[in-house]
């Protein structure tokens, strides 16, 4: 602090000093050089604490998880159970389709379509074809021809039935003439009359054929089967 105080104390003098030397001023005396002032030294404060980094520690994000889906158990409908009874009367309908074609066209009759191989029926079918053919006969579908199923008992084995039929048989039989031509066919035989027969059936490769038939009774003439 003295220092200081003693600086401002000769700046009159330096002031003087100064005018005397301007270019205005004449005078003997020399000029003379100004004092030097003295300099002020600011003591640095290197004492200034820097503060230190501080790390950061790296916050951890999850993945978003995704949602399990929820799983429906699927239903599935019970299978449905068909009879044996009612599979095998639809098999003989079937079969009664595969007849009435070999009644009117027995040359092209399809045998084994209709009955077992090596079974009884097959052979009292390929019989009755080839008798047909042999006379160029053939039998005409009439409106009144039906059938009536009165009973099915299973087998034993599931594989097998025998159904009781009623048949009303009003079909033409036809005699083929001397040509080709249907108008010179003749019907042979056109009566009306009532049978019962017994077809076994028998279940081969999910198949059903007729393995055996058996005439159960003549019942006569017109028709004598039940109500279908």
């Amino acid at each position: 602090m003295r220092t200081r105080w003693i600086a401002l104390a000769l700046l009159p003098i330096a002031a003087v000093a100064c005018a005397k030397s301007g270019p205005n001023f004449i005078g003997d005396e020399p000029a003379t050089t100004p004092a030097q002032l003295p300099v002020t030294t600011i003591p640095v404060d290197t004492s200034t604490v820097v503060p230190t980094a501080v790390a950061l520690t790296p916050t951890t994000i999850d993945p978003p998880t995704t949602p399990t889906p929820t799983t429906i158990p699927e239903t599935t409908a019970p299978p449905t159970t068909v009879s044996l009874t009612d599979e095998v009367t639809t098999a003989w309908t079937e079969l009664r389709t595969v007849l009435n074609a070999c009644v009117a066209q027995p040359q092209s009759c399809e045998l084994d379509s209709l009955a077992s191989p090596g079974s009884p029926a097959h052979d009292d079918f390929s019989t009755w074809v080839a008798e047909k053919v042999e006379l160029g006969q053939y039998g005409v579908k009439q409106p009144s021809s039906r059938y009536v199923v009165e009973s099915v008992t299973q087998g034993s084995d599931g594989s097998s039935a025998t159904l009781r039929v009623c048949f009303v048989d009003a079909d033409w039989l036809v005699g083929a003439g001397p040509t080709t031509s249907p108008d010179d066919d003749a019907v042979v035989d056109s009566s009306v009359n009532s049978l019962r027969v017994d077809y076994v059936l028998a279940k081969a490769s999910s198949r059903w054929r007729v393995f055996e038939r058996t005439l159960v009774e003549q019942l006569g003439a017109g028709d004598l089967c039940g109500a279908s």
